[in-house]
This record gives structure tokens, C-alpha cells and sequence, in this order.
């Protein structure tokens, strides 16, 4: 089935085809009859093809409410003689990388924001202290706009919640080359690494480890990554263990292989997160505070590093209302420095 949406004068087909496409990425990859070992996903990547290469092909990457992330790279593209085809397919892996573990992640955390109201009020006086609202003339409308260059200080509450969904919802796989023989130990056994084999260290061990993160280590605290003096979770660590803990955590990979995304994950997440806490109300369909429901844990898919929700999850519904006096409210995203 396919949900469509209007950009300019053109018609995009793309949410399902998508899921349709990254839910089995990993058999199109083999390259081995992806029509007949993959067919949804085969069908799904065809229809993104089509639809972004009908997108270039008629100009809508040049009209102005067009982002100019799109605007740039296809003016380097035609600079650069590619053809509109290769345009299509490159742009849909840029669509993969800002959709497929974004879109959870704003997921988890607003649904663990509106299902505690302590939690929400806090996070609702931070993000006032970063939003500028301004009166304009034209529709008798207001404009705010969230000062995302700074959100990292002036919202820690909200900046703990975040790391606390990366901790407990990413899933992803370190993999490092051992270049010497080495040996680790503990106190009942040893483990020889051989030079040359490849180390692959799954995400979610470490950041679940009760011996790293405490007893309470499967349970959602917004105030685990809240420095100290804040009276935060890392109140109760010793410094051995916090110095552990920072090791541990690695939603994003680390060293040369950090995901060059991170920061652009981070503004378009956080920004969402924050515009949805000051400006909306999100209950319960009957209108109630949202409870957080049991989620079974899901394996997730190749290309994924995020955990999505349970299809019974996806279908429990919210209502979404505009706060009262933020009714009349443009909104506007600060994202670099003047």
C-alpha cells in the first residue's frame, strides 16, 4: 500500500514502500534473484526509484521550499554529469540513513515523555528557556523558533532522555580487526583472540550490563545521564564507574567507524522531540496520560541499529492537540550560529 505525499506539484509515493524496502535489505544486498528472494523488498526499492527519479527529471529539486540539503546535492550531481537514474538510487541509501533509526528513536523517547508528566514538565521548562516567541503580522500568527545550537546545555533533562533511548533501543555491532595475539581473562576463564580474525561486539550487552549500569539496568531512567550535580543517576557511581560507563556507551560506533551522522541524528531528533513537549498534547486516544505498554523485544533487520516497535505497539493510537495559547504558533528550528 502506498502513502502519498505532495512536494510542490509532485505526487512522491514513499512510507511503505520504504518499510517494505529496509525490512529486507539484507537478501537485495546478496544480489542473488532479489525479485524472487525478496520480493517486497525488491517491489519497494523499484517504487522509491521511480518516484525520486520522476522528482529530478521534472525539476521539483529546484523550487524554493525545496530543503536546500536536496537543492545542494543535485546541483552538484548535474555538475558532476550524473544521470538522473544514479541521482534516484543515491539519494534513496541518504533517505535510509535519516529515516530508518531517526524515526524510532523520536518514537521511544516522546512516547517515554508523555507517559510520565513529571518527566514532561521538566523537560516543557527547559525547552521554554531555548524558545524565542515573536508576534508577525501577516495571518495574526506567532512565530517561535527552538535554538537547537545550544539545546545540549540548557536542556539536560531532555538530553538524558535521549541518551537513555539510545542506551536501552540501539542495537548495533562494533566490529574491530585484532592486529596481536591477545588473551582476556576473568576469574573463571580465559579467551584467546588470534591476530587477524575480526571482533564483533554487540552494543546492546554493553549497554545493558548490570555490572555497568546497576541493577536497575533494563529499567528506562530519564535521569541516568544527568551529570551529578544535578542530581542525576551518576550520583550513586563511583568515578571507576563512570569513566566505565562512558566506555560502555556506543549508540553511534566509536573510534575511526563513529557514524558521521550523529550530529545531524541528534538536531533532527531532539528538535522534533523538543517542538512536540512545548507546543502539543499527546494522550491516550480517550484523552488520558499515555501508559507505557509492554513492547516485547524484536530482533532487529540488517541496516537497522535502532529497535522499532512491535507491530501490536504501533497500533495503540494517540491523540495529538495543539497546546492551549500555542494554537496560532509557526514554528522554526535555529540549527547554526549567526
Amino acid at each position: 500500500m502506498a502513502h502519498e505525499w505532495r512536494q510542490g506539484n509532485c505526487k512522491l509515493t514513499y512510507l511503505y514502500e520504504f518499510r517494505d524496502f529496509e525490512t529486507d535489505l539484507v537478501f537485495l544486498l546478496l544480489g542473488v534473484f532479489p525479485s524472487v528472494i525478496a520480493p517486497k523488498a525488491y517491489k519497494g526499492r523499484s517504487a522509491i526509484w521511480a518516484a525520486i527519479t520522476d522528482y529530478f527529471v521534472t525539476g521539483h529539486d529546484q523550487e524554493p521550499d525545496v530543503s536546500s540539503v536536496i537543492q545542494s546535492y543535485a546541483k552538484i550531481g548535474r555538475e558532476y554529469g550524473f544521470q538522473t537514474e544514479d541521482m534516484g538510487h543515491f539519494i534513496n541509501g541518504i533517505l535510509f540513513a535519516a529515516t530508518s533509526n531517526a524515526a524510532p528513536t523520536v518514537f521511544w523517547l516522546c512516547l517515554h515523555i508523555f507517559a510520565d508528566p513529571e518527566l514532561l514538565s521538566n523537560i516543557r521548562s527547559e525547552v521554554a528557556k531555548v524558545c524565542t516567541v515573536i508576534d508577525i503580522t501577516v495571518g495574526n500568527k506567532r512565530e517561535a523558533t527552538i535554538d537547537l545550537t545550544n539545546i545540549a546545555t540548557s536542556c539536560p533533562v531532555l538530553l538524558s532522555a535521549y541518551q537513555e533511548v539510545l542506551r536501552l533501543k540501539t542495537n548495533g555491532v562494533l566490529a574491530r580487526l585484532i592486529e596481536e595475539d591477545t588473551i582476556l581473562s576473568d576469574s573463571e576463564s580465559s579467551y584467546l583472540l588470534k591476530k587477524g580474525f575480526m571482533l564483533q561486539i554487540p552494543t546492546h550487552v554493553l549497554h545493558t550490563s548490570p555490572e555497568i549500569w546497576g541493577e536497575n539496568s533494563l529499567v528506562f531512567n530519564a535521569a541516568r545521564f544527568l551529570p551529578s550535580v544535578s542530581g542525576g543517576d551518576a550520583q550513586e557511581a563511583t568515578k571507576e564507574q563512570e569513566k566505565l560507563r562512558k566506555k560502555a556507551f556506543n549508540p553511534f560506533g566509536g573510534g575511526a567507524h563513529l557514524c558521521p551522522g550523529r550530529h545531524f541524528a541528534f538536531v533532527e531528533i531532539m528538535g522534533l522531540a523538543a517542538l512536540m513537549t512545548v507546543g502539543y498534547e499527546v494522550t491516550s486516544r480517550e484523552g488520558v496520560v499515555l501508559e507505557m505498554p509492554a513492547d516485547p523485544e524484536r530482533a532487529i533487520h540488517f541496516g537497522e541499529s535502532v529497535v522499532k516497535p512491535s507491530a501490536e505497539l504501533q497500533k495503540m493510537g494517540v491523540s495529538v492537540s495543539r497546546r492551549k495559547e500555542w494554537e496560532d504558533v509557526i514554528w522554526k528550528f535555529r540549527v547554526v550560529d549567526e
